[in-house]
């Protein structure tokens, strides 16, 4: 198949800022996996990215930026960028005779798609949260017969009123995260500092448990008036067992992962997959969380670690820790450190065959692929 993916030239592919900015990496993985299974990708992205396939970027650099939020301004020169290197694209692309067309964001670029030809075939995934916006947006692009879906987990698909043609779940580079069966003696916590992230439920149970806690999470540009950050986060940081948190990649983020007893992950909204969930479980580190989102698919409860109702008002599941809220993450974590070396070095293996079963780039790559197939082979009907 003759493939393009697009994805904004607001950073490269992949990232070199210290952001959370999983689109790019996996879109990373993605390009270079289609490859190896020969096909012929072309990718659309900022200048310098690096790939294993044929890189368009048309000299249109990278938007490196530090402010938090974006100014009007900011956002209209990534509006352009977005756009010429779209529309570059759309010329490039009937040159190629490209069988498909793999975008990443519906925003900036919706107007350019209802211009082009009605043969080219668009596969949208949606890694943002849907604002009203988007969600505006994508019911407009639902009504053209050449624009198709793609959700990240089931859960996704169940809490959006969109047509997805199939779920591929998020793959995870198990190169880059060796599995470690003797961890340390720290809780871990990864992800942004805001409150749908749960990092102040974290936090309760370190203290509650006196056990320290790390935490992974960016902390640039943290305005004066999070209120989040400094009234619930802020307080507790001097506490010797709350480490302090910072922006990890590389080397010091995967050794965070491997010797973490256990990975909290209490978030408090639908995350659409979570992939912190399966680098956690790559390294063999458990995970504790919430059942909201796609936790249920990705943990496996009792297994993997343990799922946990955030409150006895939504329940999810009879899940094998029957406390609630703070008090089931309490009952789950003691659970773990309470685990024989044998049982507890079981759950750390079991953690790894997962993601390799289930979460793999390989399977991510496959599942795209098979998704394109399904696409062109209507066509041919």
């Amino acid at each position: 198949m003759k493939i393009g993916i697009f994805i904004s030239p607001r950073h490269r592919v992949p990232p070199d800022e210290d952001k959370i900015l999983a689109p790019w990496y996996l879109i990373k993985d993605l390009a270079d996996g289609l490859v190896l299974r020969k096909n012929e990708v072309c990718l659309f992205a900022a200048h310098s990215s690096q790939t294993k396939a044929t890189l368009y970027d048309f000299g249109i650099e990278a938007y490196p930026h530090d402010k938090n939020p974006l100014t009007q301004s900011d956002w209209e020169k990534i509006k352009s960028s977005d756009q010429l290197l779209f529309s570059k694209m759309m010329a490039k692309g009937k040159e190629l005779s490209l069988d498909i067309y793999h975008l990443n964001q519906v925003e900036f670029i919706d107007e350019i798609i209802y211009s082009s030809p009605p043969e080219n075939r668009y596969v949208f995934t949606l890694h943002d949260p849907i604002t009203p916006e988007r969600e505006k947006i994508i019911k407009a692009l639902e009504q053209r017969k050449n624009c198709y879906f793609v959700s990240i987990s089931n859960s996704q698909r169940n809490n959006l009123p969109f047509r997805f043609i199939d779920t591929v779940y998020n793959g995870t580079d198990l190169s880059h995260y060796p599995f470690q069966d003797v961890p340390s003696d720290y809780l871990l916590f990864m992800g942004r500092i805001r409150k749908e992230k749960g990092l102040h439920h974290a936090i309760a149970v370190s203290l509650r448990l006196n056990i320290p806690l790390e935490i992974g999470a960016p902390v640039l540009n943290i305005q004066d008036s999070d209120e989040y950050f400094y009234k619930q986060i802020r307080p507790y940081l001097d506490n010797p067992l709350i480490g302090e948190p910072g922006f990890l990649e590389g080397k010091n983020k995967i050794l965070l992962y491997r010797q973490a007893r256990l990975l909290l992950f209490p978030i408090e909204w639908e995350e659409p997959f979570g992939l912190v969930m399966t680098e956690a479980m790559a390294c063999g580190t458990p995970v504790i969380a919430f059942a909201r989102g796609s936790v249920p698919e990705v943990v496996v409860d009792g297994v993997t670690g343990f799922i946990v109702n955030s409150s006895e008002e939504d329940k999810r599941g009879d899940w094998i820790i029957k406390k609630t809220g703070i008090e089931g993450l309490v009952e789950a974590v003691n659970k773990i450190y309470s685990m024989g070396e044998k049982e507890y070095r079981e759950m750390r293996f079991a953690c790894r065959r997962h993601v390799e079963e289930k979460f793999s780039v390989e399977k991510m790559v496959e599942g795209y692929e098979q998704v394109y197939q399904r696409i062109l082979n209507k066509l041919r009907l």
